[in-house]
């Protein structure tokens, strides 16, 4: 045998939209979207000299140059809808704090495949909230210290006894809140 058929390898499958088959259908027990078609290159060859004209080769004996094939199902990325927007906070800022902000998010219920649809960018949102009035602040208010008063060594005991002349006194001096009720403050004092 001088002269033979030489076909390469099988190119990938590619879509033929002449074979169209309206949807999802079964071929040969497997589930497929579409048919595409695979082609090869197939040459008369010469034994020890190479390609020659097709001529030369028997055409009962040409192998096939294409052959149907199944094409994938393209699966599009599924997300669920947006969550609901995290909750602001609803009374007031501390000083120093940052911006309050709220995000939402969504997952992915189902990758691309095969072509279909890419899943969204956008998978999580953050915002500010609207502005909230900054968190009064309280600090204590003082005011000066009264003269030292003597507390009698009875009164320190809790006996009745004359009062003394020397020895521990007490100061006191009010310290209010920047609201309501203030607060008497006392010390020792000598």
């Amino acid at each position: 045998m001088v002269f033979y058929w030489e076909a390469s390898a099988w190119g990938p499958c590619i879509e033929d939209t002449s074979m169209d088959l309206n949807g999802t259908s079964f071929w040969n027990g497997t589930r497929t979207c579409a048919v595409g078609v695979q082609i090869r290159k197939v040459t008369c060859m010469k034994m020890n000299v190479g390609p020659v004209i097709n001529k030369r080769c028997s055409d009962s004996a040409r192998p096939e140059t294409a052959r149907p094939c199944l094409l994938p199902c393209k699966k599009d990325c599924i997300v669920t809808p947006f969550s609901e927007w995290t909750a602001c906070p609803s009374t007031c800022m501390p000083e120093n704090a940052t911006t309050a902000t709220q995000s939402r998010y969504r997952i992915i219920i189902q990758k691309s495949a095969n072509g279909g649809q890419e899943c969204p960018d956008t998978l999580y949102e953050e915002r500010e909230c609207e502005s909230l009035p900054l968190c009064p602040v309280y600090r204590w208010r003082t005011h000066k210290w009264h003269s030292c008063t003597l507390v009698p060594e009875s009164v320190r005991r809790g006996l009745s006894g004359t009062g003394e002349a020397c020895g521990n006194g007490l100061e006191s001096r009010v310290a209010e809140p920047r609201s309501p009720a203030p607060l008497l403050q006392s010390r020792a004092a000598r």
